[in-house]
């Protein structure tokens, strides 16, 4: 759907499942996964194997993760009363490491301060030549934080969403979009990058400062879901 590269880390968290088929084209042969407690369900779902589970474990059996152990699956545990969400502590162990590229699925759905607070962590750890994404239902978001460049890749008629994640975000440039932006300074709270069509199969979008998320949504999984 975007510019996830070849190898990198996934994450699956404990959100809605959603459609496996979708999941499982986003994960390569080389990509390391990272399983946060619930995860994991989804992954074993898909018959593939984590390198290393991280969570307070209430939502994995006994017997599971003592197979998963014996198996060679790393068991990172954590006390259920913490500071940081299953997903945050599996973000934590991912970006220590020399990993570029983070790929959260299944993150999306259940409960809203859960959806919101999956989200909005990607502006913690997004950084320069260090790329966190999640991909979910169709969708493909990133957080990026400027001054940066990036060229993302899709398909003419897919859908496009700017949201501002600080009180200005400056000299937006977009271009490849039905509607284009050309030294825009967008507010927190705005509604004008909402709802954008890509026009050709690539789009270039760059800022000078300030955090957006960046929403990407496939016109092809729209179209299998209606």
């Amino acid at each position: 759907m975007s510019d996830h590269q070849p190898s990198k880390t996934v994450i699956f968290a404990n959100g809605h499942e959603g459609d496996l088929n979708e999941v499982l084209r986003f994960i390569g042969a080389k990509d390391r996964i990272i399983c946060a407690n619930g995860g994991t369900r989804h992954c074993l779902k898909l018959g593939l194997t984590p390198q290393m589970i991280v969570g307070d474990m209430d939502s994995i059996s006994a017997d599971m993760l003592s197979e998963l152990s014996a198996n060679g699956v790393k068991i990172h545990r954590h006390p259920a009363k913490k500071n940081k969400t299953d997903l945050e502590l599996a973000l934590d162990i991912a970006t220590k490491t020399i990993a570029t590229s983070v790929l959260i699925l299944t993150a999306l759905g259940g409960r809203l301060d859960q959806l919101l607070g999956n989200i909005l962590l990607l502006s913690r750890y997004t950084e320069p030549g260090r790329v966190i994404a999640f991909a979910d239902k169709g969708i493909y978001g990133r957080v990026i934080k400027g001054p940066d460049t990036v060229t993302l890749h899709g398909q003419c008629g897919d859908g496009l969403s700017l949201h501002p994640l600080t009180h200005h975000v400056g000299n937006v440039f977009l271009s490849g979009t039905e509607w284009e932006l050309n030294e825009q300074v967008l507010e927190f709270g705005s509604t004008l990058t909402i709802s954008n069509t890509w026009k050709q199969s690539s789009i270039t979008l760059s800022l000078s400062y300030g955090i957006l998320l960046l929403l990407h949504r496939s016109r092809v999984s729209e179209s299998e879901q209606s």
